[in-house]
């Protein structure tokens, strides 16, 4: 009889885990007299003649289980390549040799095989206790966020909020971990060849499907049980950096994805590669060849051409503020137009950059505040960024852009009449970003920096990462580029030096609204009558 499932395990040097995750699958299978319809499928990747006799011996006593063992050591993606290989089911459900099938999975995913279509299948990862103490189910994640995470793998776990009801309808995601995912056998669009050791399976496969078409998917009851961390250490070889780059450049080459700036972000960070090294796989593997063939994001497609002679702008401030209720934020913003902010240049422009994902799927200028398509808040900050510099490429003809907090006082007369600002990157190097061991100066966010038109489109052309702190992130991706910061201390990253008649400052930061309003009155622009209301003099 042929099977409608195949369970495919991979493993290397695990057999202890491997051990329990078999008597599992076993147990189930008779209980529910699956047997025949649920083949088990070992591949190992182990060096241990210890761990491969046990293996081995664990195997062959269970009835409708098969053990191959691979010659040498490769990887995640080989082996899990070859479970799809060797399987005989309909549909083959890949788990690690350290997961544990939740209650009841098994049955389902015997009724899903039989009818299963050509879309790729995951599902929540529970935690060890199984159940919160409100009696709802311990997830850790039904999905990735499609970003690198602090310890430099891909994905951010998050969860749907639907995932609680084992019941709910299936939904589509970007990615996830590859513990557990269900594919059909015949029409399984396969791992990159090339990709060894650790990493390059987990962005690359869902792409693989989304680019032909087909559905990547969390099934709420597909729930799982990984284990993690090991006492004596990993046994899963192939976490170079080296190695880890190499694999999701190899995505790039093929597919374009992830973005090639979020993947130097990633692996060019403190304690992982020198961009000379980063550059010298991404030649090795195409990627670079691949970077000088893609269009530009869809969200800088229009031509900047396009756009009238007579709409250049000298200068463009783009602020970011918040658009909620709080006060303090709309406090801020009237600041700023009451004072530096009002009776500006016709070729000077100001806009408060607010995230409405609600609201726009693309930037969308409404008065003087442009609604951003990303989450308003301190975290998404480098997102913000980016929309903004996209908006600017797709918009609006420019010389400089100036960007600065809500709480940054800016004498823009000054800038305007600076020659010297014609650098790409100017501002005032941030101390702390440089102590963190960056091979470059960052300007301070907060004080503001200048950038040029060039600038701008690397800027709109990066792709956000798990570095929410969107100065350090500007700076990273024009050191890449061949850009860094031309220093300045006409930009002040602190409120004690402020521009005044009797220095140069162009900024000052961590200003209050009423401090903004002194230093207008200060500088000879304000007169304030009996009843309080601005005057212009």
């Amino acid at each position: 009889m042929k099977p409608i499932l195949t369970i495919g395990i991979p493993t290397c040097d695990d057999q202890r885990a491997l051990w329990f995750t078999l008597i599992d699958l076993q147990r189930t299978r008779r209980d529910l007299g699956l047997t025949d319809q649920v083949e088990i499928l070992v591949i190992s990747q182990s060096a241990k003649e210890t761990h491969i006799k046990a293996e081995r011996e664990h195997v062959a006593e269970i009835q409708n289980a098969r053990y191959l063992h691979l010659p040498e050591p490769q990887g995640a993606g080989p082996a899990k390549q070859a479970v799809f290989d060797h399987a005989t089911g309909n549909a083959v459900c890949c788990i690690d040799s350290h997961v544990i099938l939740d209650t009841g999975v098994l049955a389902r995913l015997v009724a899903f095989a039989a009818t299963i279509d050509d879309g790729l299948y995951f599902g929540p990862n529970l935690r060890r206790r199984l159940i919160n103490a409100d009696g709802k189910p311990a997830i850790v994640g039904t999905h990735y966020l499609p970003r690198y995470g602090g310890n430099g793998n891909w994905g951010d776990w998050a969860t749907h909020p639907s995932a609680d009801n084992p019941h709910a309808a299936p939904f589509e995601i970007n990615s996830c971990g590859t513990g557990c995912f269900v594919a059909k056998r015949e029409t399984f669009l396969g791992f990159h060849a090339g990709v060894r050791g650790h990493g390059g399976i987990e962005p690359y496969i869902p792409q693989k499907y989304r680019q032909a078409g087909r559905s990547v998917k969390c099934l709420p009851w597909l729930r799982w049980i990984h284990l993690y961390g090991y006492s004596d250490g990993s046994p899963y070889k192939g976490f170079a950096w080296s190695v880890k780059a190499r694999n999701d450049l190899l995505g790039f080459a093929e597919l374009g994805y992830p973005s090639f700036q979020m993947i130097q972000s990633n692996y060019t960070a403190p304690g992982r590669l020198s961009l000379d090294r980063f550059t010298e796989i991404a030649r090795e593997v195409g990627a670079l060849d691949r970077l000088q063939q893609m269009p530009a994001p869809a969200a800088l497609q229009a031509a900047p051409a396009a756009i009238p002679d007579s709409d250049h702008r000298r200068l463009i401030i783009g602020v970011l503020s918040a658009d909620n209720e709080q006060a303090r934020y709309r406090d801020k913003r009237e600041a700023i137009r009451q004072t530096w902010g009002k009776d500006l240049p016709e070729d000077v422009e100001l806009v408060f950059l607010v995230g409405r994902p609600d609201l726009v799927a693309l930037p969308d200028k409404r008065g003087d505040m442009l609604l951003l398509p990303c989450p308003d808040d301190y975290q998404h900050l480098t997102e913000k960024t980016i929309w903004f510099c996209r908006w600017l490429v797709a918009n609006r003809k420019f010389s400089r852009v100036l960007k600065c907090d809500d709480d940054t006082y800016v004498h823009v007369q000054r800038i305007l009449g600076r020659d010297r600002m014609t650098a790409d990157y100017v501002g005032t190097p941030t101390p702390q970003r440089v102590a963190a061991g960056r091979p470059f100066e960052t300007a301070s966010g907060g004080a503001g920096y200048l950038l040029s038109p060039r600038a701008v489109s690397i800027v709109a052309a990066s792709e956000p990462t798990k570095e929410w702190q969107e100065d350090v992130h500007v700076a990273q991706v024009l050191h890449a580029a061949g850009i860094n910061l031309t220093k300045s201390r006409q930009f002040h990253a602190g409120k004690q030096t402020i521009p005044g008649p009797d220095n140069q400052q162009v900024t000052a930061h961590y200003v209050t609204p009423e401090r903004m309003r002194e230093i207008y009155l200060q500088l000879g622009c304000l007169n304030i009558n009996r009843d309080k209301h601005i005057v212009i003099s």
